[in-house]
C-alpha cells in the first residue's frame, strides 16, 4: 500500500468520479483507475459500485475512506515535524562579499520573518575557491559564490547579476571616456584578485586579451575588493568589477561602462549539494529566489 494510492482513492471517493479525480490530480483517468484497482486487489475488497451510472462507495469503501484520511493526516504531520526539526537546526551559509551589497540582507530578513525559528550561521569568504571547497566538504550547507567553472556534485541557481564595469582613478588618462573600447585595453595597468581566489574571472579576461592580440600588464594581485579599490584610488592601476561596488563610495575612482559588444556580468550563484540533510530548508531558499 502506497501513499499515492491512498491519495488517489480519497480523491475518487470525494468526487465520486474517476475522471474528476484524475483532473484534480493532473493524471489520466486510466492511471487513477489502475491505482485504485491495485489497492482493491491488495485488500481483496471493492470500494465502489455503480447505480444508474453513478459511482457510489460500498460499505467497505466508506470505512476505508476514514482510515485512509487518518493515514494521510498522520503522514503529513510526520513530514511537518521532520521539516520543523530541520528549520530549528542551524544552517551554515558562506557568501562572497558582493552578496552583502546586493541581495543578502533582504534574503536574510525574509527568511527570518517567514521562519523565525531558523538559525542562520553566516560567514564571509573572500576566496571563492575556498568557499566552494567548504561546500563540497559539507562544512557549509549553502554557498553564495561568484560564477565559476561547473562543479561536480554541486547544484546551483543564479541569484544575482549586474554589469561589470571598468573602475579607474578619477585622474586616469581615460577618465573622461564614455565607454571602454578594445583599443583602450593594452594601455592600462590592471589590478586583479589572486588567480586561486577566482580562476574563472582571470581566465575570461586573459582569453579576451589573447583574442585582441595583447598581453595585459597586471600590476597587482590582491584581495579583497576594498584593497583593490584603495590601489585604484591612489592611481596604481585599474580594475574590473561589479557596478554594485559604487555603494562603497570609494574616493577618487570612477566607474566606466564597457562597450556593449564586450560587456560582461558579475554573477552570484547559490550552490548546494542535493544530498544535503538540510534540503527542506534549502528548498525554502530556492522558492524565495525563484519568486524574486
Amino acid at each position: 500500500m502506497e501513499l499515492k494510492q491512498l491519495t488517489i482513492f480519497i480523491s475518487v471517493a470525494e468526487h465520486l468520479s474517476f475522471s474528476k479525480a484524475a483532473t484534480a490530480l493532473s493524471m489520466s483517468q486510466s492511471t487513477a483507475s489502475k491505482y485504485v484497482k491495485a489497492l482493491e486487489e491488495e485488500l481483496n475488497v471493492s470500494f465502489f459500485s455503480r447505480h444508474q451510472n453513478q459511482l457510489e462507495l460500498t460499505i467497505e469503501g466508506k470505512v476505508f475512506l476514514e482510515e485512509a484520511r487518518k493515514i494521510l493526516f498522520t503522514s503529513e504531520k510526520a513530514r511537518l515535524v521532520i521539516q520543523n526539526a530541520e528549520i530549528k537546526s542551524t544552517i551554515k551559509i558562506g557568501f562572497v562579499p558582493l552578496s552583502i551589497l546586493t541581495f543578502l540582507p533582504q534574503f536574510i530578513e525574509a527568511m527570518k520573518k517567514e521562519y523565525p525559528d531558523l538559525d542562520l550561521a553566516i560567514e564571509t569568504y573572500y576566496d571563492n575557491h575556498l568557499l566552494l571547497k567548504k561546500l563540497q566538504d559539507e562544512k557549509v550547507d549553502v554557498a553564495f559564490y561568484y560564477q565559476t567553472y561547473p562543479l561536480e556534485g554541486i547544484e546551483s541557481l543564479l541569484v544575482h547579476e549586474d554589469d561589470i564595469m571598468l573602475i579607474q582613478p578619477s585622474n586616469h588618462p581615460y577618465a573622461n571616456i564614455k565607454e571602454l573600447k578594445p583599443e583602450h585595453l593594452p594601455h592600462m595597468k590592471y589590478i586583479f584578485p589572486p588567480r586561486e581566489v577566482n580562476p574563472y574571472l582571470i581566465d575570461v579576461f586573459l582569453a579576451n586579451c589573447e583574442i585582441l592580440g595583447f598581453t595585459p600588464d597586471i600590476a597587482f594581485y590582491i584581495n579583497p575588493h576594498q584593497a583593490r579599490l584603495a590601489l585604484v584610488s591612489n592611481g596604481l592601476g585599474v580594475m574590473f568589477d561589479s557596478e554594485s561596488l559604487k555603494q562603497l563610495n570609494t574616493p577618487n575612482v570612477i566607474f566606466t561602462p564597457i562597450q556593449k559588444e564586450f560587456k560582461n556580468k558579475a554573477r552570484i550563484l547559490m550552490g548546494w549539494k542535493p544530498n544535503n540533510s538540510k534540503m527542506p530548508v534549502v528548498q525554502y531558499f530556492l522558492d524565495y529566489f525563484n519568486q524574486s
